[in-house]
């Protein structure tokens, strides 16, 4: 049985209370969150077992649940971990309607999705009101994020893929993933297009058009993506110099890194400078 759906209001925008990436390590469902006063969207870097409203599921890392106000969850994880979690007021639902499953696998679309999350908890400031422009600025970042999730979560369910075809593209999926392992294993290696197609053994071209259609985006942007992201949890979770911090995600130059960052996050790596939270 498919999880159940939630639906956004599609002209609304989110009016957020929490967002950022937070630490949890609950064991055996011991903890109840809620009833939640708002929505909690969370996506998810580890493995666990997760209870919505009693209904139990199994987390892995990129999947996304929806926990719409006046639910519960419950968690069980072996280790602890993070994910990223963003909580916002309901709304009520009038007109047309975004529709999203309450629990999915994002796949080739969770390196997108991560992008997204960082830049709303970067805009976001529980400490401005909810009509200064940052915190719009939040609220319209993930409502963009929320479409955007709405318009490929019905491309995935209604895509037709010839059976025939299901082997090749198990294989060039397994290597695009390995290319993408690569990259974010060695942020400081500059690699270029042929040695990662050779090494995972697709040709350049063809490595280059199954990266783009898997993540939405090219190597080099997701590169970038992944030492940006990679920054942001350094400068949120350490005192590194933002110097040091630029040269160990392979920038070395700090005016460019500054540059980069304030292209890909919004903000500039000061504003990142803020301690992880404890667990949401």
């Amino acid at each position: 049985m498919p999880p159940p759906s939630w639906s956004w209001p599609s002209r609304t925008l989110p009016r957020l209370t929490t967002a950022g990436r937070f630490l949890l390590a609950d064991r055996d469902f011991k903890h109840r969150y809620g009833p939640l006063e708002s929505v909690a969207i969370h996506l998810y870097d580890y493995r666990a077992r997760f209870q919505l409203n009693d209904v139990e599921y199994a987390l892995v890392p990129d999947m996304l649940s929806i926990s719409p106000a006046g639910s519960q969850t419950r968690y069980h994880l072996e280790s602890p971990g993070h994910h990223w979690c963003v909580h916002f007021a309901p709304a009520t639902l009038r007109g047309t309607r975004l529709i999203l499953p309450m629990v999915q696998h994002l796949g080739s679309r969770a390196a997108y999705v991560r992008e997204r999350f960082a830049r709303v908890a970067l805009l976001f400031d529980r400490n401005e009101p909810v009509d200064h422009p940052r915190q719009i600025a939040a609220g319209a970042a993930l409502h963009e994020l929320l479409c955007w999730l709405a318009a490929t979560s019905a491309d995935a369910q209604t895509q037709n893929v010839d059976q025939a075809q299901i082997p090749l593209m198990a294989r060039s999926d397994h290597a695009v993933d390995q290319a993408a392992e690569l990259l974010r294993g060695d942020l400081g290696r500059e690699w270029t297009v042929p040695a990662l197609a050779h090494t995972v053994g697709l040709s350049p071209n063809y490595l280059a058009a199954c990266f783009r259609s898997r993540f939405a985006m090219t190597i080099a942007r997701y590169r970038l993506v992944q030492r940006i992201y990679e920054a942001r949890v350094l400068l949120a979770g350490s005192d590194v110099p933002v110097g040091e911090v630029a040269r160990r995600v392979g920038i070395r130059d700090p005016h460019y890194f500054n540059k980069l960052f304030r292209r890909i996050a919004g903000v500039p790596p000061s504003a990142a400078r803020l301690p992880l939270s404890t667990t949401k």
